[in-house]
């Protein structure tokens, strides 16, 4: 029995959810990862290895947490444009 139908959710209830976009995910598949940061699968699944981006195992799916992604763009180098 999947997660949604243990908590009584209808199909309906389920489609609305999906739809939402007022409710923020807290971690995406690493393909989802590799778009939102502009790089490969690959990559993504170098910078999980290396404990740069923080991910889990939900079953045979890894996710890996939106709060890492936010973290490893913070701590990128900034680029600075040369004085005119």
């Amino acid at each position: 029995m999947q997660g949604a139908q243990r908590m009584g959710m209808t199909a309906e209830d389920r489609r609305r959810l999906k739809g939402n976009a007022a409710v923020e995910r807290l971690a995406v598949k690493p393909l989802e990862a590799a778009i939102m940061l502009g790089e490969s699968r690959s990559t993504i699944y170098r910078l999980i290895h290396a404990g740069e981006l923080d991910a889990f195992k939900r079953g045979s799916s890894t996710l890996v947490t939106v709060e890492s992604i936010r973290r490893y763009i913070a701590n990128l180098p900034r680029f600075a444009p040369r004085a005119a």
